[in-house]
């Protein structure tokens, strides 16, 4: 499905968003710049199998990862 990443307060030194999988294989990406109004930003797993992700947000000088489970 969709997944939403979304920002109470959008960083600015965020640089992008990754998406990997548990394979460590980059899925998608999308520049800071895509974050929109609601300070969202909308990735299309919609196509990618049933299991662990990461989000990976690169900042100027350092980076945050969050897992994500995808199930149907």
């Amino acid at each position: 499905g969709m997944v939403w990443v979304t920002f109470y307060q959008v960083p600015a030194d965020l640089l992008q968003v990754v998406i990997f999988n548990a394979a460590g294989q980059r899925i998608t990406s999308q520049p800071a710049s895509a974050i929109n109004r609601g300070n969202r930003m909308t990735f299309n797993l919609v196509n990618e199998p049933n299991g662990v992700y990461f989000v990976k947000l690169i900042y100027r000088n350092r980076a945050n990862t969050i897992k994500l489970m995808k199930v149907r």
